[in-house]
């Protein structure tokens, strides 16, 4: 799990996908995310931090062979300021899993009572949809 010392509880908007037991992480904090009215992420989409992930993935293991990422459970923070809520879309496989969802909630600093899980089509693996 990474550190962010000069962060410490500041809670942290972004992205992440879940790969075996390892979550892959690209986040900020809250107050240095990209805001679009009323919701704060990161100006990444999964679909470029994806083809990122997957060179490092590939090069560490020539035999990984999951291009498309969404084949990958995933995730996503984004904070609302409207409702001063943090919306967690996290797949289901991810949802099931506690250590990864304590781990994700820890890293990324996230404040109980004011995170909701949501699970969407968006943020659903292939095993998911097929669920």
């Amino acid at each position: 799990m990474a550190k962010f010392s000069k962060h410490e509880g500041t809670p942290f908007v972004g992205m992440f996908y879940a790969i075996g037991s390892i979550i892959y992480y690209v986040m900020v904090p809250v107050d240095q995310g990209d805001r679009q009215e009323d919701d704060v992420s990161t100006n990444t989409t999964h679909y470029e931090w994806w083809r990122y992930i997957y060179r490092i993935l590939k090069r560490q293991n020539p035999h990984f062979d999951i291009e498309d990422h969404e084949y990958v459970p995933r995730g996503r923070v984004i904070y609302n300021t409207g409702e001063d809520i943090y919306y967690l879309y996290v797949d289901r496989c991810i949802r099931k899993n506690k250590r990864q969802m304590q781990e994700i909630l820890n890293t990324m600093h996230l404040p109980k009572g004011k995170t909701k899980m949501v699970t969407n089509f968006h943020y659903q693996c292939e095993k998911c949809r097929k669920d």
